[in-house]
């Protein structure tokens, strides 16, 4: 007599729950490996963050894109604080604009009295004229020593001079070339030196900065100059990879 379970095609209710209980535990395991799959391709790892974020920072530093930067983004050079030459320099100009002042009047008075051309009172009018305008100058020049300054700040140099009309003249260390150091007889009386920085291709000085201890002088120099290296051989470094990275 042939049983229920040897007809082909047929199944006791255990085999068929059985089947059914792996279907079950095969579609468990087949939607958990897509939702781990899923949550792998939404979640970012920390390679990709770090690449995206290189992508981001290349795209900030093209030198092709053009974007404007907010006034409180600005640099404000009218508002730093700059440091004043040494305190000698305004006596020290202005006993060099008076001694100009002296020899302009004495060639006047010579000139004037050759072979007694001009008579005494005219002459005395003329000095008198001369002196007044000698003391202005000689207190202009004073004032104006009083008010220079400078300062030295990451990637440039500053200078600031004036009285009335106010100039502030920068200098980027990537422009700097050249800096020397001068003295007039004066300046060896009073230990005082005049710093001057040329950039490239430029004839003149563009930092013209009197009043300087000597001292102070030639350590800003050597600054100045370890500066304007340190930048330039950086900014070669960077074009270099620039260009490397734009050919790949």
């Amino acid at each position: 007599m042939t049983s229920k379970s040897d007809i082909p095609g047929t199944s006791t209710p255990e085999v068929s729950q059985n089947n059914k209980s792996l279907g079950s535990i095969s579609e468990n395991v087949g939607t958990e490996t897509i939702k781990s799959e899923t949550d792998e391709e939404a979640e970012p790892t920390e390679v990709d963050q770090l690449q995206v974020d290189a992508m981001h920072a290349e795209h900030i530093s093209t030198p092709n894109e053009k974007t404007l930067q907010m006034k409180p983004q600005w640099t404000p050079y009218t508002e730093l604080s700059l440091t004043p030459v040494d305190k000698k320099y305004p006596k020290q100009i202005a006993i060099q604009t008076a001694g100009l002042v002296c020899i302009v009047i004495a060639a006047v008075m010579f000139i004037m009295n050759i072979k007694e051309q001009a008579g005494l009172l005219v002459s005395l009018k003329v000095s008198s004229v001369l002196g007044l305008l000698g003391f202005i100058a000689v207190y202009i020049q004073f004032k104006a020593a009083k008010n220079l300054s400078y300062g030295v700040l990451e990637h440039e140099i500053i200078v600031r001079k004036g009285l009335w009309w106010i100039t502030t003249t920068t200098l980027p260390f990537t422009r700097l070339q050249h800096v020397s150091l001068s003295q007039n007889p004066l300046q060896r009386r009073f230990s005082l030196a005049t710093l001057k920085c040329f950039s490239a291709g430029s004839g003149a000085a563009e930092i013209y900065l009197p009043g300087l201890l000597y001292t102070t002088a030639e350590h800003l120099r050597q600054h100045l100059l370890n500066k304007a290296t340190s930048h330039q051989t950086k900014q070669v470094v960077d074009n270099a990879t620039s260009g490397d990275i734009q050919n790949d």
